[in-house]
C-alpha cells in the first residue's frame, strides 16, 4: 500500500490539479492504472467516504459469497503460540481486513472518484458506492465494501471482539493459545478454564486434568509416552517399582523390597521359596548334608537327596546305603560310626496321621541313659514336603520347655527317615519330639493308641522357637517319631 503523502492537500491548487490528472485517466479509460496515480493514498479519499475510506449510502451491492465463513489465517503459526502477521494482506486492498494473527489492519481509502467496495468486489477500489452487509456473516468477514463484521460466528471457545475472533475464557474448556482455544490436554498446551495455555517440561512434568504436575517418579504418573524414572515401570498409567531378578541369585534382592524366586544356586542345590536347597530334584544320586548335594561316600552315604548318613567302622557305602557288618548289638543301631539307642517308636505302628503347615506339634519320649544327641527319625508316608525336626526340655509343669537341639531342614520322602543333629548331651529324664510340616503331610502313626501331645501355631521356619510357644495339650496318636543317643 502506498504510504500517505500529506503534501498532496495542503492547498485548494494542489487538490485541482489533481483532480485535473485524474479525469485525464478517466477519459482515457485507464483509472488507477497508467497515470502514476494509482494505490490507496488515503489522502485521494473522497470528501463524503466515511473515515475509514467506506463509502456512504447507495450504490452497488457487494459481493459478500466468499466471506460467509470464519476468516482462515494466512499465515504460519508463530513463537507467541498465535500466529506471524501477513505483510501481504493489504495488497491490491482497501478499506479494514483482519489478517492472519486475527487483528485488525487497515489497508487505507481510495483515490478520488472511487469508493472500497464500489466495483462490487470486497475491500477493493471500485466506481460506485457500496452498501455493507453483514446479516448470516462470520466475525471478521467483510462487510462487502471496506470494513469488517464486528459480529458474527466464532470457533468453539472463541467470540467475536470487535471483528476478530478471540480465545473466551468464559467458554473455552480448555485453555487459551492466542486467539485459538486449545484443548489444554497436550503438554504443549496445558491448562483448564480458558486459562493461558503453558508448556509442561518434558520428562519431569506431564498434562494431567489441565494441570502440569510432577511425573515420572514413584507412584506418580507416567510421563508422555508411558515414561517413567529408572527402575520403574508405568502400569495402569502410574509409575511403579518394576522387579528384576535378570542375572541374580536365588533369593537375592529383586529391587523392590522382594527376593528372587528364581535364580541360580551352587552345583547339586534348587532354588525353593526364595532359597537355594538340596533335596531329591537337584541331588537325586547323592544326599543332603548342611544344604549341601554329596557325592556318596562311608561318611556322606545316602541317595535321592536324602539326609547323608556315615557308615559305622568296616561298613561301605553301596547305592546310598550302609552296607556290611554294623559292630552294634541290639537293640543299639548305628548311628554314624557309632552305636546309638533308641527312644520312641522306630518300628511301624501301621496307621497315619494328617499334619498341615502353620503349626509345631510334640510327642512325649523318655530317655533312661545320659549320653549325646545324634540323630531324630520319623517314618512317613508323604514326598516333597519339607519339614524339620527338633527335641525339647519337659519343663516343671510337664509341658514342652526349650529346645535342646534340631536338625536341619529335610524333605519328606516316603520312608524312614533319620535326620543328623549336632551331638547334644542329654540327662535322663522326660522330652518332646517335635516335627514341623512346610505343608500337608502325612505321618505313620498308631491307629488306635494315644498320648498327650501338643500343638502350637507357629509359620514354618528352618529354625525352630528356642522356647516351645504357648500350646494347649490334647489327646493325640502315638507317632513313629524317635531319637538316636550315643
Amino acid at each position: 500500500m502506498p504510504s500517505a503523502r500529506s503534501e498532496l492537500h495542503p492547498t485548494l491548487a494542489s487538490r485541482i490539479v489533481l483532480w485535473i490528472a485524474w479525469a485525464g485517466c478517466a477519459t482515457a479509460l485507464a483509472v488507477s492504472a497508467g497515470c502514476g496515480l494509482g494505490g490507496t493514498d488515503p489522502a485521494l479519499t473522497p470528501l463524503d467516504a466515511s473515515p475509514d475510506g467506506s463509502p456512504g449510502d447507495g450504490g452497488a451491492t457487494p459481493d459478500t459469497s466468499a466471506d460467509t465463513a470464519t476468516p482462515a489465517p494466512d499465515s504460519a503459526t508463530g513463537s507467541d503460540g498465535g500466529c506471524a502477521a501477513d505483510a501481504a494482506v493489504c495488497s491490491g486492498k482497501c478499506g479494514d481486513l483482519v489478517d492472519g494473527c486475527g487483528a485488525m489492519t487497515n489497508c487505507g481509502g481510495c483515490p478520488t472518484g472511487q469508493t472500497c467496495g464500489g466495483g462490487g468486489t470486497p475491500n477493493v477500489c471500485g466506481v460506485g458506492t457500496c452498501v455493507p452487509h453483514c446479516a448470516g456473516m462470520a466475525c471478521g468477514a467483510s462487510d462487502g465494501c471496506s470494513g469488517v463484521c464486528a459480529t458474527g460466528t466464532c470457533g468453539t471457545g472463541q467470540t467475536c471482539v470487535g471483528g476478530a475472533c478471540q480465545c473466551d475464557p468464559a467458554t473455552c474448556a480448555g485453555c487459551c493459545s492466542g486467539v485459538a482455544c486449545a484443548s489444554g490436554t497436550e503438554p504443549g498446551a496445558c491448562g483448564t478454564a480458558g486459562t493461558q495455555c503453558v508448556a509442561c517440561t518434558p520428562g519431569t512434568t506431564s498434562c494431567v486434568a489441565g494441570s502440569c504436575l510432577s511425573c515420572g517418579g514413584s507412584g506418580q504418573a507416567c510421563c508422555t509416552g508411558d515414561l517413567c524414572a529408572s527402575g520403574l515401570a508405568c502400569t495402569g498409567g502410574t509409575c511403579v517399582c518394576a522387579p528384576d531378578c535378570t542375572g541374580a541369585v536365588c533369593g537375592g534382592s529383586d529391587g523392590c523390597g522382594g527376593l528372587c524366586g528364581a535364580g541360580s544356586c551352587a552345583a547339586g542345590e534348587t532354588c525353593v521359596n526364595d532359597a537355594c536347597v538340596c533335596n531329591a530334584t537337584s541331588c537325586p544320586a547323592g544326599c543332603c548334608s548342611g544344604g549341601q548335594c554329596l557325592d556318596n561316600s562311608v561318611t556322606a552315604c545316602g541317595t535321592g537327596g536324602g539326609v547323608c548318613a556315615v557308615c559305622s567302622t568296616g561298613q561301605t557305602c553301596s547305592a546310598g546305603t550302609c552296607t556290611g557288618p554294623t559292630g552294634c548289638t541290639s537293640p543299639q543301631v548305628t548311628c554314624g560310626s557309632a552305636c546309638c539307642d533308641v527312644y520312641g517308636n522306630s518300628t511301624s505302628l501301621g496307621g497315619t496321621g494328617s499334619y498341615t503347615t502353620g503349626s509345631i506339634c510334640v510327642r512325649p519320649v523318655t530317655i533312661t541313659t545320659a549320653g549325646s544327641l545324634a540323630d531324630i527319625g520319623i517314618i512317613d508316608s508323604t514326598s516333597g514336603v519339607d519339614f524339620v525336626m527338633g527335641l525339647y526340655t519337659n519343663s516343671s509343669t510337664g509341658t514342652p520347655g526349650d529346645l535342646v537341639a534340631q536338625t536341619g531342614e529335610a524333605l519328606l520322602t516316603s520312608g524312614t527317615q533319620v535326620l543328623p543333629t549336632p551331638m547334644t548331651p542329654v540327662v535322663a529324664g522326660s522330652y518332646w519330639i517335635a516335627a514341623s510340616f512346610a505343608g500337608a503331610a502325612t505321618v505313620v502313626e498308631s491307629p488306635t493308641a494315644t498320648v498327650t501331645a501338643y500343638c502350637a501355631t507357629a509359620t514354618f521356619s528352618p529354625t525352630l522357637p528356642s522356647l516351645f510357644p504357648a500350646s494347649t495339650a490334647y489327646t493325640g496318636r502315638l507317632a513313629n517319631w524317635y531319637v538316636l543317643v550315643e
